[in-house]
């Protein structure tokens, strides 16, 4: 009987997270806030939250993520680079955090904001990683050749 309760439980976890991943995906109820600046249009949608322990499995932190999905396009005359620590977040009280690469890279997700370099009319997209302690993500801030803020709420 407990081997079956066990199985059950494990069974179902799997398939809530499956489930909330997959809508994650979707894009569902996701609002997008764009800023355009010197060339550079950034837009950031928020997909939800989650704990850290579940992106990363067998991870035992007890960290909130706060995850976005990222679209920035070079409209300008010059070569833009584009990195994932390029970007900081900034909390309902005013905490910032830099988005830290090598943990972003232990979270296994399609699709992640990949380090590039973007030419003139060129384009990139993909998740954006805030870790947060205690309080929901409100900015975000990209701090490359331009310096852009984005206002998610």
């Amino acid at each position: 009987m407990t081997c079956l309760r066990t199985f059950r439980l494990a069974f179902f976890t799997n398939l809530l997270a499956f489930l909330f991943l997959w809508c994650i995906s979707l894009g569902l109820g996701e609002q997008s806030s764009c800023v355009e600046k010197k060339g550079i249009k950034i837009c950031a949608s928020f997909h939800g939250s989650s704990s850290f322990s579940s992106l990363v499995p067998g991870e035992n932190v007890s960290m909130k993520v706060d995850i976005f999905y990222i679209h920035v396009e070079n409209n300008s005359n010059d070569d833009l680079s584009i990195s994932s620590s390029d970007f900081s977040c900034v909390d309902t009280v005013s905490n910032a955090t830099t988005v830290d690469e090598a943990l972003s890279e232990k979270i296994k997700w399609p699709k992640k904001l990949a380090k590039t370099v973007l030419s003139p009319g060129q384009s990139v997209e993909g998740y954006l990683f805030c870790p947060r302690a205690k309080y929901p993500i409100r900015v975000l801030t990209y701090q490359g050749r331009v310096s852009v803020e984005i206002q998610m709420f």
